[in-house]
């Protein structure tokens, strides 16, 4: 794994983390839902940019 590749995985953890605690927070289903669409975009982004520094190696 690249420098890069370890950089953004170390990010979208943090990210996923952080969304994790809000949702375990939250008692509102519309925010619970919210937030559930940002974790599975960060996610989606997370791989996205795996495979584009893969690609670039």
């Amino acid at each position: 794994m690249t420098d890069l590749q370890k950089e953004t995985a170390e990010r979208a953890e943090a990210h996923v983390a952080l969304l994790l605690d809000q949702i375990e927070k939250e008692a509102v289903p519309a925010r619970l839902l919210d937030l559930a669409m940002k974790l599975q975009q960060a996610l989606h982004d997370r791989h996205a940019r795996v495979e584009n520094a893969d690609q670039g190696a």
